[in-house]
């Protein structure tokens, strides 16, 4: 793969209290000059990969950025490739599960509303069909390699979703 076709490299997380049974989800904002991916979706924190930092640096600091809170532990769940064809976007996602953590929750960032759901009201239809694919594998335990090919924001072309014991650290189409 030539360089210029190598994926974005990006991090999600999703804040999980399963005592409670709850997940925290960020309402994606429209930000001046943006070309943000998700504008009005529910979706978990992250962001871009900076080649200075450790994956789990990026997510450390992206949901700080847009949530205020601190991790202190997380757990990697998956890995996958999203390509978009409307916005000619490739992206390889690391996703994580953050159970440790502190800090006073903003309510709304430049970015993000933040907003507790409990598992069962997860609001999917307003979220990325890849999330509505992989948190529930993600709640049974699961780690998993997927790929999905959307044709814009709203429309899942095509997707695959490989179970693995060993999360590998790059991804490819």
């Amino acid at each position: 793969m030539a360089k210029k076709d190598r994926p974005t490299i990006c991090t999600v997380c999703y804040v999980v209290e399963f005592k409670k049974k709850m997940i925290l989800l960020g309402h994606k904002r429209k930000r001046q000059n943006s070309k943000s991916l998700g504008v009005g979706k529910w979706n978990g924190h992250g962001g871009h990969w900076k080649d200075s930092e450790t994956i789990e640096a990026t997510v450390a600091r992206e949901l700080l950025e847009e949530s205020g809170l601190i991790v202190h532990s997380m757990e990697k769940r998956g890995i996958a490739l999203a390509k978009n064809e409307a916005k000619n976007t490739l992206i390889e996602l690391h996703i994580f599960f953050v159970h440790d953590y502190d800090g006073e929750l903003l309510l709304q960032t430049d970015e993000m509303i933040n907003q507790w759901f409990t598992i069962d009201e997860i609001p999917y239809d307003q979220m990325w069909a890849s999330d509505q694919i992989l948190l529930p594998l993600f709640f049974a335990g699961k780690q998993v390699a997927g790929w999905f090919h959307y044709y814009d924001d709203n429309h899942l072309i095509w997707h695959k979703i490989e179970e693995v014991v060993l999360l590998p650290n790059s991804i490819e189409w």
